[in-house]
């Protein structure tokens, strides 16, 4: 799609630039000598379009808050090793929040009712919970904006 020029500006407008495929964007907003980005590109705008704290590490290296929950409240009994309940957070928790939508979910559904940690368990305050709860709700809603309904049709790709 090539915009017609306005006053000598050249590029899309704000609003030609929302009806552009995302290889479009990203060839757009990252100069390559190639037309079509490569996946580090695609990759590094996917997450500065989702640009939420849940979205792995943030850019200085630091864990994300679900990350740091994740590992101080959950992966004693939910990573790779042990598995409870055949579900390993620690191994998603890097992961952005709707690659496995259906995982977060249940977690979001065990947070709400407090049902996780165990009540035997070191467990967070409650702004802790409510602060994780409204990220992790954050997160999900957006996804589910993004795609409304993942089982009929492949999203983002």
């Amino acid at each position: 799609m090539q915009p017609a020029a306005r006053d000598g500006a050249t590029g899309p407008t704000v609003f030609e630039f929302a009806r552009l495929p995302i290889a479009g964007i990203i060839t757009r907003l990252v100069p390559v000598k190639h037309p079509r980005p490569n996946c580090a590109q695609a990759l590094l705008l996917m997450c500065f379009l989702l640009g939420s704290p849940a979205v792995a590490a943030k850019a200085d290296g630091a864990p994300s808050l679900v990350q740091r929950l994740i590992t101080e409240y959950c992966a004693d009994c939910h990573d790779a090793e042990m598995k409870k309940g055949g579900l390993d957070l620690a191994s998603i928790s890097s992961l952005a929040v709707d690659t496995h939508p259906e995982i977060w979910e249940k977690a979001v559904r065990r947070l709400q009712a407090r049902q996780m940690p165990p009540a035997e368990k070191k467990r967070p305050d409650e702004s802790t919970y409510q602060e994780i709860l409204s990220e992790l709700e954050r997160s999900l809603d957006a996804a589910a904006e993004r795609c409304p309904n993942p089982a009929r049709r492949r999203c983002g790709g």
